[in-house]
């Protein structure tokens, strides 16, 4: 009798541990699909060290995500502006990190952030939305002013006044460029 209450009490362990096993299981699988999704984000060609510091960024952990977002603006890479643009939106509800991302975004200095910076320069904490506004001050005149490959930041005078256009002055300048861009 003792060996038949021993098997059922096995028995009964057994298939326990089975159906929290699998609900585990089904419980986990939208986290990673998530993840795949998330991995599938990451370009192949970022170096170790980005990559590293740019799944850091999901992390549960407030710190290692303040972490991550430091050292992603000090690396300076910008190809780590989506991640962090992605991060912003996932943790809406967190001013410490949200405040190290928008740090992380003006140290590198990509104009594409800006939909993201926008959002958080109201409605925030003080230090939030004034480490945004300034950070979209900065980025605002590059948004403008620089198109990709037209020049570096340093020659600013060619983007302020075109040099076929230098002997008029800007009113007359920019009218007669317009009208010949016209069709």
């Amino acid at each position: 009798m003792y060996l038949f209450f021993a098997d059922v009490v096995f028995l009964l362990i057994r298939i326990v541990w089975m159906v929290v096993s699998s609900v585990m299981e089904e419980a986990a699988e939208p986290t990673q699909r998530w993840l795949r999704r998330w991995k599938a984000h990451l370009d192949p060609h970022l170096p170790a060290r980005v990559c590293r510091h740019i799944e850091r960024l999901n992390s549960v952990s407030r710190n290692e995500r303040i972490e991550a977002a430091t050292l992603l603006g000090e690396i300076n890479d910008r190809r780590a502006v989506p991640a962090l643009i992605r991060a912003i939106a996932r943790h809406p509800n967190d001013p410490l990190f949200l405040q190290a991302a928008v740090e992380a975004l003006g140290h590198l200095g990509d104009p594409r952030a800006l939909p993201a910076l926008y959002p958080l320069t109201t409605g925030h904490s003080y230090s939030l939305m004034q480490a945004a506004r300034l950070v979209v001050a900065s980025l605002e005149p590059k948004a403008v002013l620089l198109r990709a490959g037209t020049a570096s930041p340093t020659e600013t005078g060619t983007l302020l006044r075109p040099h076929s256009l230098s002997h008029m002055d800007p009113p007359t300048g920019l009218l007669r460029a317009y009208e010949e861009t016209r069709p």
